[in-house]
């Protein structure tokens, strides 16, 4: 038996979603270059953001390995079609709703404040109320199905190998996905088994109906967009002509994706790094915010906004969650590094839902080639 090779279809499409992306980043620039011209307060995360999408599209069109890219056949093929999909739907909700987005008048308001009946603590980034810190969090929270889509790769990869061998009609035994070549591999045992390819997968195509949110948000402002209510209210004043905190975060962890898995030595090791990165970014962040608006009477004295109570409960949280994956040695060190970056990001104004998974990666990245702490594998995460 030969192992499998990478396939034409799968350069072919890995090469044309690098394109996709570098396709966004040119939509993308623009708003990074209004955020310069206008001396916006983020205008360093939306240059950092420019700079990742373009780091992560080059990745995506390089060979994982000699058998295969971070998104293989048909899991490339898949996100190419989710991207036209996420296009057309946001053409059809822009060209058939109303054409009068209430989005630039919305954030005049946001901005000077004028709007009776918006909460005066929406107004300032540090007087969130929890209710609306909540709400926000909630966005960021579907970073957790990353870890659902760890736990259940082999279901998952099956059942899209099942729907691709249905429309192609090819027989599996003469189609390079074949399960049972692909799991007698070495290489690829180590890679499917881990969920480094469904985790990749769910990154990208949640930034890209990110990307098209924020695109109509900032460059088509007459128009509507979905779930543009539900964003306005859990949008920052700093984020008015900026993109969004949710865009630094997917981008975040896409890039320590590649930082901890990209090279094949150790790469086990690296993944699961990577849901410990995602526990500690954010889980550790939302309890963080959330227990200090509600709880938090005692404040940090060199930074606005942030207290001691929730700065402890983000360090357990991500801890703990982080433990379950990555042992004790890289979870107690991820959450010290949250701690630091939540505090002393603040003040040079990086945004820490991208810099805190790219610190946390190259931190785990160098102590895995260190010290090889030890990793727990527990068998309720991996249930198959």
């Amino acid at each position: 038996m030969y192992d499998p090779i990478i396939s034409i279809e799968s350069i072919f499409f890995s090469i044309l979603l690098s394109i996709i992306l570098l396709c966004y980043g040119i939509i993308i620039y623009p708003i990074v270059k209004n955020s310069f011209k206008i001396e916006s307060k983020n205008k360093w995360n939306s240059l950092l953001a420019l700079i990742l999408i373009i780091f992560i599209a080059i990745m995506i069109s390089l060979p994982l390995s000699d058998t295969t890219f971070y998104l293989f056949m048909p899991m490339n093929w898949y996100a190419v079609v989710v991207a036209g999909a996420l296009g057309l739907v946001f053409y059809l909700v822009g060209y058939f709703s109303e054409k009068t987005s209430s989005e630039e008048l919305h954030n005049r308001k946001l901005k000077e404040g004028m709007d009776e009946k918006l909460e005066k603590s929406i107004l300032d980034t540090h007087n969130f109320t929890s209710k609306q810190e909540l709400k926000r969090k909630i966005i960021h929270m579907s970073s957790g199905l990353f870890i659902t889509a760890w736990i259940l790769e082999p279901l998952i990869f099956f059942g899209v190998q099942f729907l691709y061998q249905g429309i192609i009609n090819t027989p599996s035994a003469e189609n390079f996905l074949n399960a049972k070549l692909l799991f007698e591999d070495q290489n690829l045992l180590l890679i499917l088994n881990n969920g480094l390819i469904a985790h990749f997968f769910m990154l990208i195509c949640l930034f890209m109906g990110n990307a098209n949110m924020e695109i109509v948000r900032l460059r088509f402002k007459k128009y509507n967009y979905i779930l543009k209510r539900t964003l306005q209210k859990t949008r920052r004043p700093t984020e008015v002509n900026d993109l969004s905190a949710s865009i630094l975060l997917l981008l975040g962890l896409a890039t320590s994706s590649i930082i901890l898995t990209y090279t094949g030595q150790d790469r086990i090791l690296g993944i699961y790094a990577q849901m410990g990165v995602i526990c500690i970014t954010v889980f550790s962040d939302m309890f963080a915010a959330l227990i200090g608006r509600k709880w938090g009477k005692h404040k940090w004295p060199i930074v606005k906004g942030k207290s001691y109570e929730g700065s402890i409960a983000g360090f357990l949280v991500g801890f703990f969650t982080a433990f379950l994956f990555v042992g004790p040695l890289l979870a107690f060190v991820g959450s010290m590094i949250f701690v630091i970056t939540d505090i002393g990001l603040d003040k040079i104004k990086i945004s820490d839902n991208a810099s805190n998974p790219i610190i946390l990666s190259i931190v785990f990245k160098i102590l895995i080639q260190l010290v090889s702490p030890v990793v727990i594998k527990l068998p309720i995460l991996k249930v198959w």
